[in-house]
């Protein structure tokens, strides 16, 4: 197994409650939690490569579901986190090194998770982080994608 991908899904990278507010503020809560993965070695470079991709087109997948991603020189390996607005909103930021290819595969894993309609709403009615990561991670493994 390449140690690279090992941890790029973290618990102290999941909440179930992430504070409303703006777009900004939803990234910046999002990099705080990435940077609990270790792997963040420039957090305003995360936010400039998020905010860049995020200019090309909206990452929400569905009413509900928003997933910024991008390639950014400010990670060191592949890292995400997730987190829950108010029961209504989930977000998983995903991010990977510049130099590195784009990890498709657990981003389209982790999107058709995301989509599961029994898998969404088993997210948003939890309140416990510990819960919103075993639920991803539970669900991730069933595609094949470790954490």
């Amino acid at each position: 197994m390449n140690t690279e991908l090992q941890g790029w899904l973290l618990p102290s990278s999941v909440t179930a409650e992430l504070e409303e507010g703006t777009n900004k503020d939803i990234l910046n809560q999002l990099i705080q939690l990435l940077q609990k993965t270790g792997k963040v070695i420039n957090p305003e470079q995360v936010m400039q490569d998020i905010t860049a991709r995020e200019q090309i087109g909206s990452t929400e997948i569905s009413n509900g579901i928003i997933v910024p991603h991008a390639r950014s020189a400010g990670v060191s390996s592949l890292c995400a986190a997730a987190g829950i607005v108010n029961h209504k909103t989930i977000y998983m930021m995903v991010v990977w090194p510049e130099n590195t290819a784009p990890c498709l595969k657990r981003l389209s894993a982790l999107i058709e998770v995301l989509l599961n309609a029994k898998t969404e709403t088993t997210l948003l009615s939890l309140k416990d982080n510990t819960d919103v990561f075993s639920c991803l991670t539970s669900h991730l493994k069933q595609y094949g994608i470790s954490c």
